[in-house]
């Protein structure tokens, strides 16, 4: 495990890999360890996690098993269309860049992306990442995962090539916490890509889906204030765009980290 993109997420500082019979993770200058567990560092370990970010949490750690077996048709329960070409058509990738997708889930956007450069993926999921570990193996893909909140990333500021999230911002604790998370790691002049469903689009599944129904209040799906949250991105950010993509089911935001920024 490479340390040298990492940090603590709740106190920035620097982590050293260690590798003992009986403890294998990263550990900073004050002895907090965090585990290394079925191929990912767990910054979550031993913390409590409250809100929309706890229920998502449960709710995908227990369909992570079916995800293994319906995960192309249980994403498009949450989220309709293509997701590697919508992925593909904002995020600038060139080979061997670094880059982060937060809320990998089981880096089905990851083999749609080139290979020739080095990813990375978060998701507050456990169970989640152990199916991304599966196919990264099964499909060849260099990848390094941690579990951790979007809105705490345990990652050095300035580390990322280009960052992007495709599919549930509108359901993290705090979205605009979070996109200032993804800019933070960006460097200067990465490009940052948030694609996710407008409220027509998820209102819409919420009627006819019993899944959504059962597990969502109808307050958490009508939260307007959290789609295509143009509103959240800070006004130095250059080159910012947002499109209505799939027949208006979705919407992509996409902007650049300006030089100098923070």
């Amino acid at each position: 495990m490479d340390t040298a993109f990492l940090q603590n997420p709740y106190n920035g500082q620097a982590l050293k890999w260690i590798n003992q019979p009986k403890r294998k993770g990263v550990v900073d200058v004050h002895g907090t360890f965090f585990p290394y567990q079925d191929g990912y560092l767990n910054f979550l370990a031993g913390r409590r996690i409250s809100g929309l970010n706890q229920k998502f949490q449960r709710f995908y750690d227990r369909t992570s098993r079916l995800a293994r077996f319906l995960g192309h048709w249980l994403l498009r329960q949450l989220l309709p269309g293509d997701l590697g070409s919508d992925v593909q058509g904002a995020v600038r990738i060139n080979p061997g860049d670094q880059v982060l997708e937060i809320a990998v889930g089981t880096g089905r956007n990851l083999k749609s992306l080139p290979a020739d450069a080095r990813y990375f993926g978060v998701d507050i999921s456990g169970g989640m990442l152990e199916q991304c570990v599966r196919n990264a193996r099964k499909w060849g893909l260099q990848l390094e995962l941690c579990q951790a909140s979007a809105e705490e990333l345990p990652y050095r500021d300035n580390v990322f090539d280009s960052v992007f999230h495709f599919g549930g911002i509108h359901f993290f604790n705090d979205p605009e916490q979070a996109i200032r998370e993804m800019i933070r790691v960006a460097k200067p002049g990465a490009p940052i890509v948030l694609v996710d469903n407008t409220l027509r689009a998820l209102n819409a599944r919420y009627r006819r889906n019993p899944l959504l129904r059962t597990y969502l209040r109808p307050t958490e799906v009508a939260r307007p204030g959290f789609y295509a949250p143009r509103e959240m991105v800070p006004g130095a950010m250059l080159d910012v765009e947002l499109q209505f993509i799939n027949e208006g089911e979705l919407y992509r935001l996409s902007f650049v980290k300006p030089p100098g920024y923070g």
